[in-house]
C-alpha cells in the first residue's frame, strides 16, 4: 500500500470517523502523501507504515473525541510506530517519553505501572493520540515536521475547540 493509497482511502471511510471534512483532506494531504511515496520510493525508510497512517484518526472518532493528547512525532526506531502517540505497539520496550507519561501517571492516580505501551485502550475512551507530524523517516528524529502536518494538527486543535465551545454554548443558552 503506498501513503497516496491509504489517504483515498480514510477518505473514502469519512462517514465513520468524520475526520475527512477537514479542510486538510482537501489541500495538503495528498501532496504530502505523494511526496513520502516518492521518499519510500527512493529507499527512505517511513514510519508508520502507510496502513497505519491515520490510526489515531480511525481509533478515534472526531465525535468520540474527549481528550487530545498531542506529540511531537511518531517514535523513529524502526518496529515503535504504530500511529498513535506516544504509544508503541505490545511487547516493545518503553521509549523514555511514554516511560514519563506513565511515571506520571502512576504519581498522579496512585495505579500501577501499565503493562504495556500500547495506548489502543485510550483511544477506545475517547483520547485521540495525534503528532503534530504524523510520520518520520526511521531513525531519524523530526524528519518530517516540515512536510506540512502541522497544519492538519492545528485544524483538529481548532475543530475540537469550536465544537466544544458550541456545546458549551448551547448548554448555557439552552436549545432555541
Amino acid at each position: 500500500m503506498t501513503y497516496e493509497n491509504a489517504t483515498r482511502q480514510f477518505l473514502d471511510d469519512g462517514a465513520r470517523h468524520g475526520w475527512a471534512e477537514l479542510a486538510f483532506f482537501r489541500g495538503p494531504a495528498f501532496d504530502i502523501a505523494r511526496d513520502l511515496d516518492r521518499r519510500a520510493g527512493g529507499g527512505e525508510p517511513i514510519a508508520p507504515a502507510p496502513e497505519r497512517l491515520y490510526a489515531a484518526f480511525h481509533r478515534t472518532p472526531l465525535k468520540a473525541v474527549r481528550a487530545v493528547i498531542i506529540g511531537q512525532d511518531p517514535y523513529p526506531r524502526p518496529g515503535d510506530a504504530h500511529g498513535l502517540a506516544f504509544s508503541v505497539p505490545k511487547g516493545r520496550a518503553l521509549p523514555r517519553s511514554l516511560r514519563t507519561v506513565f511515571e506520571a501517571l502512576v504519581r498522579d492516580t496512585q495505579t500501577p505501572m501499565p503493562a504495556s505501551g500500547d495506548l489502543t485502550p485510550w483511544t477506545e475512551r475517547g483520547v485521540l493520540l495525534l503528532n503534530r507530524a504524523l510520520t518520520v523517516g526511521e531513525s531519524a528524529i523530526n524528519a518530517h515536521a516540515r512536510l506540512g502536518w502541522e497544519a492538519l494538527a492545528r485544524e483538529v486543535v481548532e475543530t475540537l475547540g469550536a465544537r466544544d465551545l458550541g456545546r458549551l454554548i448551547n448548554a448555557v443558552d439552552g436549545p432555541d
